[in-house]
């Protein structure tokens, strides 16, 4: 196989990457909150802001050459991270055929980034695992906003 055929197939690669994790997030940040998730919904752009905030900072704090010989942002995959917790949101709100495709999608992305040379595998584990952790930490946060709200003020001044 030649250079150029290389080249090719890891561009092609790259642009499904993008496009997956383009529809993955639109769709996570579309879809309607079920009433039947039993208010499990996590904000998606709250974490999905939270992803990039915390990708660029360890972006920065741990510079590293991508495999293709790109710039320094290597570690770890933003596209990874994104994707991951955009198919657990979605897996959470529409369990079945659509969170099995959307779990699907994601690991097409973290696939597609190695394949594209764009990130060691290393990258895309920690990226899905930062994906994960962001929609943890916002379904605790949730949980927690919506206890502290069914307090109501008659049970707040018995307890004092």
């Amino acid at each position: 196989m030649g250079r150029k055929s290389r080249k090719k197939r890891r561009e092609n690669w790259s642009r499904l990457g993008d496009f997956g994790r383009t529809a993955l997030v639109t769709s996570a940040t579309l879809l309607p909150e079920r009433a039947s998730s039993g208010g499990a919904h996590v904000n998606a752009p709250h974490c999905l802001i939270a992803i990039k905030v915390i990708t660029e900072a360890l972006k920065r704090a741990f510079p590293e050459r991508r495999p293709d010989g790109g710039n320094g942002q290597s570690f770890p995959s933003e596209h990874a991270a994104q994707s991951t917790a955009a198919a657990i949101i979605i897996q959470r709100e529409y369990p079945g055929a659509l969170g099995s495709i959307a779990c699907a999608l994601a690991t097409g992305v973290a696939l597609s980034r190695i394949a594209a040379r764009k990130h060691y595998p290393r990258d895309v584990v920690a990226g899905a695992l930062i994906g994960m952790a962001s929609v943890w930490v916002a379904s605790r946060m949730r949980a927690t906003i919506a206890r502290l709200d069914s307090i109501s003020p008659a049970t707040d001044a018995v307890t004092r």
